[in-house]
């Protein structure tokens, strides 16, 4: 099959995509995947839904909905139709959600997957980041947990599943 053309948003964004992933020798479904959670944020950031999160269950999965069905001009199309939830952490003193849905960019068919936590304090509490677009040399901002916030729960959650942790990406972030 045939790689896009540039004459639309989404094939430019492909092509350029698949570009990065050649220059920095990282994987083009990484880069695109990566891609989907920013562009996902970006609409976050803009929509004035996202400023009140999370809520109960059934509103945040709303939310998420209405965010993703937003139509940006920036190559990725999400499909809210495929929304997806399923509970995680249900032993824990605060649970949560996984929710995933389709994205496409172009004829790549991706999957935006978010974890979203019910009762978390965030200690220090969130603050304003800017954060750098993958294409371009702006940056949005948007509401985040601080790094050491991240770090601690990354952390935290090591200690305490031990040899338990299949999540051999919490030591890589670490």
């Amino acid at each position: 099959m045939a790689n896009p053309t540039r004459d639309t948003t989404a094939g430019r964004v492909y092509n350029d995509l698949r570009n990065l992933a050649r220059r920095t020798s990282q994987s083009t479904d990484e880069i695109m995947v990566e891609y989907v959670l920013e562009r996902f944020l970006y609409r976050l950031a803009a929509s004035p839904l996202g400023r009140a999160f999370p809520g109960t269950e059934t509103e945040t999965i709303h939310r998420i909905a209405a965010i993703a069905a937003t139509e940006i001009d920036d190559g990725v199309v999400f499909d809210p139709t495929t929304l997806k939830t399923v509970p995680i952490r249900e032993e824990d003193e605060y649970h949560g959600l996984r929710l995933s849905m389709a994205a496409s960019i172009a004829r790549a068919r991706l999957k935006l997957q978010l974890d979203v936590s019910f009762g978390d304090p965030v200690t220090p509490g969130p603050r304003i980041i800017d954060y750098q677009q993958q294409l371009t040399t702006e940056s949005f901002q948007i509401l985040s947990y601080p790094l050491a916030t991240v770090i601690a729960e990354k952390l935290s959650t090591a200690v305490s599943l031990g040899d338990l942790n299949t999540r051999d990406r919490d030591y890589g972030d670490l």
